[in-house]
């Protein structure tokens, strides 16, 4: 069984179905940044309040990522979730959306993370026509 993400309404929350369970994670704040020119105003005004994580691997995300994107590549997620606070919203994002799905399922819910979102895959910036920026992983 897959996942999928489902918007209801006007409450607070999005609610992830992951084989069959559903989990909730806190979308007032991280909403609003799920159009990609909203997440484009995002990277041109940041908030310290929130990152962007690009969970693809450092060499794709040194050859062009989103600007403000933090590389938190899936095979290193597990050791540096400590250099993720609880507190902070996070924007999780990789090539189509489903790695960012895994690494939220398997390691930050489980690790009592509960400001995310999954803003799908970074086609998304290009197909709006927004471009990326290309740098070494800092």
């Amino acid at each position: 069984m897959g996942f999928f993400t489902f918007i209801c309404c006007n409450c607070p929350f999005l609610f992830h179905y992951a084989n069959g369970i559903r989990k909730i994670a806190i979308r007032s704040v991280l909403e609003p940044y799920y159009p990609p020119q909203a997440l484009k105003a995002l990277t041109e005004n940041p908030v310290p309040e929130i990152s962007l994580i690009d969970v693809r691997p450092a060499l794709a995300y040194e050859g062009g990522h989103i600007p403000t994107a933090l590389n938190f590549p899936s095979s290193e997620i597990a050791s540096r979730l400590d250099e993720l606070s609880l507190d902070q919203y996070l924007i999780v994002h990789c090539e189509t959306g489903g790695r960012a799905q895994l690494i939220i399922d398997n390691f930050l819910e489980p690790n009592g993370y509960t400001r995310f979102m999954n803003w799908g895959g970074i086609y998304r910036w290009t197909t709006a026509g927004y471009g990326m920026v290309a740098e070494p992983n800092p």
